[in-house]
């Protein structure tokens, strides 16, 4: 049986942190906050980095891209409500 490797850990971790998120907004237990978009961003990341690490460019693609969204509505939301 072939063992799993601290990255493809940290992938079903990140997976799962982004389902996660999806669900807590789904039921109304977030709301589109800090909270929904810094999971957002640290399973992107996670999930990002294992696809990288198994040559999977498509999907790192997508993740790293996802991740650059969820840091960008952060930063959003963080200098919005800094400013206001």
């Amino acid at each position: 049986m072939p063992r799993i490797t601290f990255w493809e850990w940290l992938g079903w971790a990140g997976a799962l942190v982004l389902l996660l998120a999806y669900a807590l907004l789904s039921l109304s237990v977030l709301d589109k906050g800090v909270p929904f978009h810094l999971l957002n961003l640290l399973g992107a990341l996670a999930v990002g980095k294992a696809a990288l690490c198994k040559k999977s460019y498509p999907a790192a693609f997508v993740e790293f891209a996802w991740a650059f969204i969820a840091a960008s509505s952060l930063l959003c939301l963080l200098c919005f409500d800094w400013f206001v």
